[in-house]
This record gives structure tokens, sequence and C-alpha cells, in this order.
């Protein structure tokens, strides 16, 4: 069986406390329902907004927008 790796990036944050943690409720019942049908190995850990973005610039690896 082939293994796939899958990112989710997008949105804004929920100013919100109650409503982000509607969000966040919604995210893991998502999550859950892949897992429980078998579609889903490791729900893995959220990536923080502040990541980085990683470009080869002239053979040279350089990390940053």
């Amino acid at each position: 069986m082939s293994e796939y790796l899958f990112l989710y990036r997008g949105g804004k944050q929920p100013q919100d406390p109650a409503e982000g943690q509607k969000v966040m409720q919604a995210w893991v019942a998502w999550m859950k329902s892949l897992t429980d049908a078998g579609k889903l190995k490791d729900p893995g850990q959220p990536l923080e907004p502040q990541g980085k973005v990683v470009r080869n610039a002239a053979g040279t690896v350089t990390d940053g927008p």
C-alpha cells in the first residue's frame, strides 16, 4: 500500500477563542473519521503558521520568503 504525506496550510487563525475551539473540534472529528475508515495512518502534528519556505537558489538551499 502506498503512503502519502498530506500537508494542510490555510486560512486565518480564528480571533475568538470560542470560534477556534469550534474549528478545532471539526478538524479533530474529520481526522478521526479518516482514521476510523482506515484512510489515515497518523494524524501527525500541526505546522506552526510562522514556518519557512525552503528554496534552491543557484544550487544553494536557503530558507525564508
